[in-house]
């Protein structure tokens, strides 16, 4: 079903962000 794969991709588009922002966050807090 492609409201299941839309979905599915909207999650993992999240997860990316997401990872990318703690990725953000560690940088800022390491000298």
């Amino acid at each position: 079903l492609p409201a299941i794969q839309a979905c599915i991709d909207a999650i993992t588009e999240h997860q990316r962000h997401n990872t990318l922002m703690k990725g953000e966050l560690i940088k800022g807090l390491l000298p």
